[in-house]
């Protein structure tokens, strides 16, 4: 599996294979957010780097170091959605 990170118009965020609820994501990376104007952010490490809106898009320079930071993440988030889960019942 390619690493990436998306962040979906929908509200969730995707790394790799997992599937975050924006909020979530926001509450540990508080500096993260779309640049102005932009609904979705789609990151390949490498490949690709884009931010889009329903009528546009912008690709930008393939290497992002915060999008590494958070594919980097990766473990914590399975961790964390675990124990969420577990919350729940």
């Amino acid at each position: 599996m390619e690493k990436q990170f998306r962040h979906h118009p929908d509200g969730w965020i995707y790394i790799n294979d997992l599937v975050i609820p924006l909020k979530d994501f926001v509450s540990k990376n508080t500096e993260y957010k779309l640049p102005r104007g932009w609904i979705g952010r789609e990151y390949i490490k490498g490949e690709m780097n884009r931010v889009y809106s329903s009528n546009n898009e912008e690709f930008l320079d393939k290497e992002w170091k915060d999008g590494d930071k958070y594919i980097k993440q990766y473990d914590y988030w399975v961790k964390y959605l675990k124990k969420k889960e577990q919350k729940k019942t």
